[in-house]
């Protein structure tokens, strides 16, 4: 079974999406990258798409409030802030 995440951060007037085989690597990528903007977060997007071993293609996409992801992924943020220290 293959799976994909692609999680959107939305920000005002632009939005990041990265690919990546959890959530927790795309939130990574994003930090290392635009950390700076996490305040401006108005909204993630994640979707998840697989393909079953039957070969049944699946997806699914939830949108998260910027508190809730963040409290959910909180320990990708303590890793980043970790390794800048």
């Amino acid at each position: 079974m293959t799976n994909v995440n692609y999680v959107t951060f939305k920000l005002p007037g632009r939005e990041k999406t990265f690919t990546g085989t959890s959530i927790s690597s795309c939130y990574r990528s994003f930090l290392q990258d635009y950390s700076e903007a996490l305040p401006e977060l108005l909204k993630v997007v994640v979707s998840y798409s697989y393909q079953s071993a039957t070969g049944i293609k699946k997806s699914s996409e939830y949108i998260w409030k910027p508190k809730d992801f963040r409290d959910a992924f909180g320990s990708v943020e303590r890793q980043i802030e970790g390794s800048i220290q």
